[in-house]
């Protein structure tokens, strides 16, 4: 990754992984890197291949320092492309400093004082879609 550092962005959508997999970024390296005041609003990780738990709502594995990162409660991990049913991320590790984040709801996602209270910018860089979700860059609408 570099010098390069995630810090107050979102993911959506569903995420597949052949190793580690993360709805943010899959692998911290280094306790240099971090991720900050992200949010994993992904519905679901998959794990290809392996049997290890190399999957995490923010990082699938972390060897970093992640903080104040957060993530939908509802998101859906599978440890293999044919896993079945539904599974929660139960043994998350939701902690702000943790490769799962703090769990948040749907409703809280789509709300401009979750993304405020992390810090973001919503004079200059974000704003709420008229149309409801989640936040968007201002040039977007």
């Amino acid at each position: 990754m570099g010098d390069g550092y995630p810090t107050k962005c979102y993911a959506t959508g569903e995420v597949t992984s052949k190793w580690s997999a993360g709805g943010i970024i899959s692998y911290i390296h280094s306790y240099q890197q971090d991720v900050s005041y992200c949010f994993g609003l992904n519905t679901k990780i998959t794990k290809e291949t392996g049997t290890s738990t190399n999957f995490g709502r923010i990082a699938g594995n972390n060897f970093g320092a992640p903080n104040n990162n957060y993530a939908l409660g509802t998101m859906q991990y599978f440890s293999s492309p044919t896993a079945t049913g539904t599974t929660t991320f139960v043994n998350a590790q939701t902690t702000q400093n943790g490769k799962d984040g703090i769990t948040i709801t749907e409703a809280q996602a789509k709300q401009q004082s979750t993304y405020v209270n992390a810090g973001w910018d919503f004079t200059s860089v974000w704003k709420m879609p008229s149309s409801g979700g989640y936040p968007i860059l201002k040039w977007q609408e």
